[in-house]
């Protein structure tokens, strides 16, 4: 019985001194050079923005036309939801990439 508590002891002294060596003696290992700089946020042109909101719009139908099991209302849906998705003018998020992404022209 004694051997037991002495045990419990001695393993919860070595899981406080684990936990203190590992939590308190870590080196930050985060970079030293200067923070990099948030994205500035461009707004869209409105045209843009019916255009994504015209978009979302259509998957909102299609989605309602797969829960109510309708598979000819939801193939009409996918098709008005591509035809939107076409029209919608990329060329604005080109230019607002600030240089994260290289567009392959």
């Amino acid at each position: 019985m004694v051997k037991k508590i002495l045990l419990s002891i001695v393993v919860l002294i070595l899981a406080i001194a684990g936990y203190y060596i590992f939590m308190f003696t870590r080196k930050s290992g985060g970079p030293d050079g200067p923070k990099q700089q948030p994205l500035t946020i461009k707004q869209h042109s409105v045209q843009f923005n019916n255009s994504v909101a015209n978009v979302l719009a259509a998957y909102f139908e299609m989605h309602a036309a797969f829960v109510d099991a309708d598979s000819s209302l939801a193939k009409i849906a996918c098709r008005k939801m591509i035809q939107l998705a076409d029209s919608i003018n990329l060329d604005e998020l080109k230019a607002d990439t600030t240089g994260i992404f290289i567009a392959d022209s």
